[in-house]
This record gives C-alpha cells, structure tokens and sequence, in this order.
C-alpha cells in the first residue's frame, strides 16, 4: 500500500516526461519565432542586393523604374558621401534598407543593411504623412487628411511598389513614382 505523497518511479517518470515536453514546446515556439525574424533580415537583404543590381546596371544620365516587394516596418534610405552618415557606410556613399518607424539614424544603426554606391551624392525621398516622419505614429494609423512632408526615406509596405531610380554623374536619386 503506497503512502501519500511517497515519491515513486512512475512519479517521477511522468514528471520527467512533463518538463521535456514543455522544454521541447519552448524550444519550438522560439525556433519559429527566430524563422520568422530571420526571413524579414533575408528578405530585406534580397530587396537591397536587387536594388543595388539594378542601380549598377543603369549608364550615366538614365532613369529606370522598379517594382520591389516591400516588406512592412522596413524603409529605403541613402547617405552621400559627404552627409553626416552613420558608422555602416564608412565615409562613403551607400543605400540602406532599415527596419524600424522612419528615424533613419536610429533605426539604421540598430537593425539595417547597407551596401556602397560608387556616386558621391545619393538622395532618398518620398511623401509621408508628418506623423510619420516624425516617429508618432502609432500601430499604423495616420490621419488621411495630415499634411505630407517630403522626407529622405520610402516606407516599405507589405505589398508591392514602384521605385523610380536616376542616376547621374555625381548624383543617384531614388524615389517613389507616386511621388513625381
């Protein structure tokens, strides 16, 4: 006859069995979690190397227009080799494709990608909202009727969208065809 609250072998089995199930939950639960992050970070990367393709294949004096599947919380923007840039471009020239509400400084150094251009002067813009481009926005919601600023990035939204690319002699500008 077994006591109450004597420890046994099947006891202690299904204990064991208890915790490796929830380690083995946990461990799947942060897997996927790290999968999905990872595929924002690959995604972003693929958009900027495709950018930067394009930008390379343009001669001096064209214009192309691009379509680039946006990825949401992530935006397009350039430093020139002169501009007050941040440690990723290192003095040069460089497009950057950054995750976080438009603070491009901010932003950019905590969770970006960049990749060199060989122009002295790049610049970025497009229309946003104020609220925007001033980082109040929140969860999304911007009023329609706010007024539109011209600003040095270009939101990535979740679907597609058109990018207009000129490159000259010593300037690259990259913005929206909504936007000309």
């Amino acid at each position: 006859m077994k006591k109450y609250g004597e420890i046994t072998v099947e006891n202690v089995l299904t204990l064991i069995l208890a915790v490796v199930g929830i380690g083995l939950l946990v461990f799947a639960a942060v897997r996927l979690w790290q999968i999905n992050v990872n595929a924002d970070s690959e995604n972003a990367k693929k958009i900027l190397d495709g950018i930067e393709g394009k930008i390379n294949t343009l001669e001096e004096g064209q214009t192309g227009r691009f379509t680039v599947r946006g990825i949401e919380g992530w935006f397009l923007t350039g430093w020139g080799k002169n501009d007050d840039s941040i440690d990723k471009c290192f003095f040069n020239s460089c497009i950057c494709i950054c995750e976080g509400n438009g603070n491009r400084e901010v932003d950019c150094k905590e969770k970006g990608f960049c990749r060199d251009v060989s122009i002295e002067k790049v610049e970025v813009s497009s229309l946003v909202p104020s609220a925007v481009y001033s980082g109040v926005a929140t969860a999304g919601y911007v009023n329609p009727s706010e007024e539109l600023v011209k600003a040095n990035i270009i939101k990535l939204p979740k679907n597609l969208i058109e990018i207009k690319v000129k490159k000259e002699k010593d300037i690259l500008k990259i913005t929206t065809i909504e936007d000309e």
